[in-house]
């Protein structure tokens, strides 16, 4: 019988053989060359093919983000504006971003759930906007889209879309438009 440190190097050892490619036969001849006796090697291979104790895939679950599905590459957070703001409102939403469809003001749905939790980092933010009818008296706002003050996170948080949203509903509020606005953004 193996010492538990012995089995334990042993196991990652030679697992790792078979990862990279080695056959189960090649690793065995090893572990005799090596004087492995065969009622060690079968503990040795026991311990490679024994799934992980539920802390280790509960640390692994833990430090997984769940960002880590969604790509996230295209998107400048410094200066989110355009087709790029649009796209990640179809991605996240925003709940004071419309569309104008044939004259008529559509929000704009995210695809992600909104019960879903993702990591959301939150910045100092600026909305931009733009006049809907340049030279127009009294034309809207549009809001297109966000211009950090400050390209350091204040923080991160592990939280629902539906919050995320509900704390970003304040994006175009005299405070925020000043530049003093908070803005909850997909951790990349």
């Amino acid at each position: 019988m193996l010492h538990h440190q012995t089995k334990k190097k042993a196991a990652t050892k030679y697992g790792n053989l078979i990862k990279e490619g080695k056959t189960r036969e090649e690793v065995e001849t090893l572990m005799l060359e090596e004087e492995y006796s065969v009622e060690e090697i079968k503990e040795i291979f026991a311990a490679i093919d024994a799934p992980p104790s539920p802390e280790k895939v509960a640390k692994e679950e833990k430090t997984a983000s769940p960002n880590d599905a969604l790509d996230l590459s295209e998107f400048n957070y410094k200066l989110l504006k355009g087709e790029s703001f649009k796209k990640y409102v179809e991605l996240v939403g925003d709940r004071s971003y419309t569309e104008i469809v044939e004259g008529e003001v559509i929000p704009v749905r995210g695809t992600l759930l909104e019960n879903d939790q993702y990591d959301f980092e939150q910045y100092k933010v600026k909305p931009i906007r733009k006049m809907r009818y340049a030279g127009v008296e009294k034309s809207p706002m549009d809001y297109i889209g966000l211009e950090l003050v400050n390209d350091t996170p204040i923080h991160v948080s592990r939280m629902t879309v539906k919050t995320a949203l509900e704390l970003n509903s304040q994006i175009l509020n005299q405070h925020s438009i000043a530049g003093h606005g908070k803005y909850y953004l997909l951790k990349k």
